[in-house]
């Protein structure tokens, strides 16, 4: 799959459910709430993609917020997952 931003791709290995990507948030110095990271599924490619009778992509974004907090020494920043 690859996402709106066209390039993050997800891999879902063959026989698989799951596939991970990593998207980084715009950078924030302050404390509070950073501009959502929003994305969606654009295409599906791949060897087997025409093996599917009907394959229908939602295109419907997906938002996720994400707030900014103090780090501390040895652990600056925010982890945020997110499943689609």
């Amino acid at each position: 799959f690859t996402l709106s931003d066209g390039k993050t791709v997800i891999t879902v290995p063959a026989n698989g459910t799951v596939g991970t990507a990593t998207v980084t948030a715009p950078d924030n110095v302050y404390v509070g709430a950073n501009d959502p990271v929003i994305k969606s599924i654009a295409t599906v490619e791949g060897a087997d993609v025409g093996k599917f009778e009907q394959l229908t992509l939602d295109k419907t974004p997906v938002s996720t917020s994400v707030t900014d907090e103090p780090g501390t020494p040895g652990n600056e920043g925010d982890l945020v997952k997110v499943t689609i």
